[in-house]
């Protein structure tokens, strides 16, 4: 799940460059959902693993997409805004564990998955609705992501700079997250 949600990552800002923020945290969410279905409705291990994989690729989509439209929506205060969406991501990371565990200790364990599948619909409508759907940034830099070619994108990509932040963001992320 893990694995392929960081693998995903970086192909994830690229749709959302492309086809837009909005469309792309709605399809996320609505994949997500559907991969949902796919991990309760599984029969072997193996077709377990395969839907996991699924499901990490397709919440991978929302990553780089919630930042943008934070940034976007309040530029003024992207920090605070970028801050409240984490903290609600990890109360949700503490409080659906515990609930499907419940769920699927007091009916069956696909129980566990489904009852979540409901609640990713309400919220891709939500997202849908109260996402601005923002004219493109006109960029004075260059070419948007969706003209530039695999080349560009890949030395840009893998500059200096940005490979020196991106391994110490990595480290910093690393030893919190092993922290904790």
């Amino acid at each position: 799940l893990w694995a392929t949600y960081a693998v995903g990552q970086f192909p994830a800002g690229f749709v959302g460059d492309v086809i837009g923020v909005r469309r792309t945290l709605t399809g996320s969410t609505l994949l997500s959902a559907a991969a949902v279905l796919v991990v309760a409705l599984v029969t072997s291990f193996e077709f377990l693993v395969v839907a996991v994989v699924l499901f990490g690729a397709t919440s991978a989509l929302y990553g780089p997409a919630r930042f943008t439209i934070m940034s976007r929506i309040y530029p003024d205060y992207a920090g605070t805004a970028i801050g409240l969406t984490q903290a609600s991501g990890q109360v949700g990371n503490i409080v659906l564990p515990a609930v499907s565990g419940i769920v699927a200790t007091r009916f069956v364990w696909q129980a566990g998955f489904l009852y979540i599948i409901p609640l990713l619909l309400v919220a891709a409508g939500g997202i849908w609705f109260a996402t601005p759907n923002p004219e493109p940034i006109e960029d004075d830099m260059g070419d948007s992501a969706a003209d530039m070619s695999v080349r560009e994108i890949v030395a840009a990509t893998f500059s200096p700079l940005a490979v020196l932040l991106t391994a110490i963001m990595s480290l910093a992320v690393f030893i919190v997250q092993g922290l904790t």
